[in-house]
């Protein structure tokens, strides 16, 4: 005879999600969060060192609607908050993410010059009720478990407009609907014969509070220094206005990590960013060298060039300086000229910026360009690292995933690559263009551009 022995297991709700109940080995329960997706959860935990625990996304939220509406109020001459916030939600963005302080600026902004700004929150999106906006009709929850003294992640459930789903991969991977896949047998390219390695590295925002995309330009830069490129390999543009700042309490020190090396050492800056507008960069992209612009990338059918933009992005392009952007249209035309004069075999752009996918779309078809985005056309990237005797934040997140690997492995294929940051970039959705131009992310390495 067989015979079943049926096993009780006690499910908590979010109460027993604290702390104190690490030490009970084997719980489980269910909880109320913010969607991965939004990358709330990566960031509060890298500013504060420990993982949300209740409400914290809804609260910020909340925080967040109250200040928008009272200004749409203010600049409306409403006197009436509810319809404000009802406003704003009637406009909510499917995008996610919407909800760092670089779109909050933009939503002020919006709204400071008549217009009603796309929102979307740390919990994801905010869908409300139509009627009186106060019911969300869009919820996550994480299906943990207490494992080695950890809330262990199993599983994360959604609730939308009363359909309930749920997914078996964990965390972001869940969301891994939007990895892109790639042709391992694809033919590659024939290209002409490796001669030599340029590179080009823009941080495009500057200012202490913008501290995480100069240090990122200078990171790619030392990087590049210590696989054997010379100085005169790299044109470097951007404000250099960290290593002094009144508010650095370490002058002349710029660093990604806490504990991290100096990245201002031995550092030549080719151009100052206030210095710099899309006319100077075709000039300096072009080769052709003047009075005004006398380092510009010489670069030939040879030579693979590594081009790396950080800045804070907008659907119309990348930001150079505060009130200046490049559009992908412009970028378009600067490196098809490039391609069309056979000025490179290779280029890799990798691009730290919000929204750094619409730029990207606009150079596809361009042979020889591979562009690597941190964030699709629709959504922000996702800063990383706060530290606090700084005020500000080290780095990005998709930054961070990228040095990680090329330092471990210098000769990692490009697909691999991608695979690390796509998983290491919580948040935003890390995409590949122009694949089909370049050749197969299997065999290629990045070896080409380190292996000086």
């Amino acid at each position: 005879m067989l015979t079943l022995q049926l096993l009780s297991v006690p499910f908590f709700t979010d109460r027993a999600y604290e702390p104190a109940m690490l030490k009970n080995e084997g719980l489980v329960g269910l909880n109320l969060v913010a969607d991965p997706a939004s990358g709330f959860g990566v960031v509060y935990k890298s500013r504060f060192g420990e993982a949300p625990i209740h409400g914290d996304a809804e609260l910020y939220d909340a925080i967040m609607l109250t200040c928008l509406a009272s200004r749409y109020d203010e600049v409306h001459n409403l006197d009436n908050l509810n319809y404000a916030v009802g406003t704003l939600l009637y406009y909510h963005s499917d995008s996610q993410g919407g909800w760092m302080s670089g779109n909050m600026k933009q939503a002020f902004e919006t709204i400071a010059e008549g217009g009603v700004p796309e929102v979307s929150g740390a919990v994801g999106k905010l869908d409300f009720d139509p009627k009186n906006y106060t019911l969300i009709t869009h919820s996550t929850y994480d299906f943990w478990m207490v494992y080695e003294g950890q809330f262990l992640s199993l599983n994360y459930m959604k609730r939308s407009e009363g359909e309930h789903s749920s997914s078996p991969i964990v965390s972001w991977e869940w969301n891994k609907t939007y990895q892109q896949q790639f042709d391992e047998h694809m033919s590659d390219i024939g290209y002409p014969a490796l001669t030599g390695n340029k590179a080009v590295i823009i941080a495009g925002s500057g200012g202490w509070e913008n501290y995480r995309f100069q240090a990122d330009a200078l990171e790619y830069y030392q990087m590049l220094r210590n696989s054997g490129y010379s100085d005169d390999d790299i044109i470097l543009i951007m404000a250099d206005d960290l290593a002094q700042n009144a508010n650095n309490p370490e002058k002349g020190v710029v660093r990604r990590s806490v504990d991290g090396d100096n990245l201002y050492k031995n550092v030549v800056v080719d151009y100052r960013l206030e210095d710099i507008t899309y006319n100077d960069l075709a000039v300096i992209f072009s080769g052709k060298a003047d009075a005004a612009h006398p380092i510009v990338l010489d670069s030939g059918a040879g030579d693979n060039v590594l081009f790396f933009w950080s800045s804070h992005g907008m659907p119309a392009g990348l930001a150079l300086g505060d009130i200046d952007h490049v559009s992908g249209k412009q970028m378009a035309r600067i490196l098809q000229k490039m391609s069309d004069e056979q000025r490179f075999r290779k280029m890799m752009w990798i691009v730290e910026a919000c929204y750094s996918g619409g730029v990207a779309k606009e150079c596809e078809g361009i042979p020889g360009l591979l562009v690597m985005t941190a964030a699709n056309a629709n959504e922000s990237s996702k800063a990383d690292l706060w530290y606090a005797p700084y005020n500000v934040y080290l780095t990005n997140r998709f930054t961070s995933s990228i040095i990680s690997r090329l330092y471990s492995d210098p000769a990692t294929s490009l697909r691999d690559l991608y695979n690390v940051a796509f998983t290491g970039t919580l948040g935003s959705h890390v995409t590949i263009y122009n694949a089909d131009n370049y050749g197969n992310l299997y065999q290629n390495t990045m070896r080409e551009f380190l292996g000086k």
